[in-house]
């Protein structure tokens, strides 16, 4: 393969956290789904694992059968992200898929990307799920609804089909699972880099400003700013830095206007996150879960190493 359709950058770390997840959940769960939808798209689909810390002798040997290793001691979300999109700066693709470790992936999830990438040529963001729930952000007003600046790249209410007739909307945010072709994020690079200095929801953050929509409503800029998971210790410096982190990001963001940048994703999402509670289609994913662990769809996953996948 000389140049992918889509390159994936996939952001692996072995540690689980303490959020709330189904029962079934196993970041090595997710990588096999991952690895069955990448089966469909072999040959248009490059992957980097982009592996922090140390890992798991089998979950190396599915890696290391699909894809290049990237190893390092990155320590945190946000320094692993800046790894990410220090890789993706020398990837030659036609999109480059910037993805998480605790997806699920439906079996066409990358087929149904690569099909966008082709259809869709004025979009420079794709997402496989979204939009970003409201009402399970924690600053409900901070982080409230946004308007989208105009575009005549899609019109915001009318969703567009590709050729396999899979409808694609146009979405405000989605989490840090998301695409942009290589231009876009050439573009975008410091403002990319700037999000997660913000806090709170920045994969939502990142979104709006891509699309060069102000994250913060003008109007919201000053509340939440104290919210029960801030620590009590330097609470003061806490918030004058939210406020001044708040008012950069937004006027960051207007620079982006003038691309009249979208991001898009699908009506009917084919990732779900195992972060409960889902986005959509509980029952869907805890179903492919149950596929996937009873063994239905191993042979398409094992053929990167030549055995079984146990958990």
């Amino acid at each position: 393969m000389q140049h992918p359709v889509v390159h994936v950058v996939y952001r692996y770390a072995a540690a689980v956290g303490d959020k709330p997840r189904p029962d079934y959940f196993s970041k090595k769960l997710a990588l096999h789904s991952f690895l069955v939808a990448l089966d469909e798209v072999r040959d248009e689909v490059a992957v980097t694992f982009l592996v922090d810390g140390d890992v798991e002798a089998d979950v190396e040997s599915m890696m290391r059968g699909a894809g290049a290793l990237h190893r390092g001691r990155w320590g945190s979300n946000r320094a692993s992200y800046a790894e990410q999109l220090r890789v993706a700066a020398g990837v030659r693709a036609e999109l480059v898929w910037f993805a998480e470790d605790d997806y699920l992936y439906a079996a066409d999830a990358l087929h149904a990307l690569v099909a966008a990438v082709h259809d869709l040529p004025s979009v420079s963001w794709f997402a496989l799920s979204g939009p970003t729930p409201l009402d399970r952000l924690e600053l409900r007003r901070a982080q409230s609804a946004v308007p989208l600046p105009r575009s005549r790249h899609w019109a915001f209410a009318v969703p567009r089909r590709d050729h396999e007739r899979r409808q694609w909307q146009r979405i405000d945010s989605t989490t840090s699972t998301f695409g942009g072709r290589p231009d876009a994020i050439r573009r975008a690079a410091w403002l990319l880099r700037l999000c997660p200095w913000t806090g709170a929801a920045w994969d939502r953050t990142t979104c709006l400003a891509v699309q060069g929509a102000t994250p913060y409503p003008w109007a919201h800029l000053l509340s939440d700013l104290a919210p029960p998971s801030m620590p009590a210790r330097g609470r003061a410096l806490r918030v004058a830095y939210k406020v001044l982190a708040r008012l950069g990001i937004n006027l960051a963001a207007l620079t982006q206007r003038r691309r009249e940048a979208v991001m898009v994703a699908p009506v009917t999402h084919l990732v779900g996150h195992m972060d409960l509670p889902y986005e959509q289609d509980q029952e869907r994913w805890d179903a492919l879960a149950e596929e996937l662990l009873s063994g239905g769809t191993d042979d398409a996953a094992t053929a990167y190493d030549g055995r079984a996948v146990g958990y």
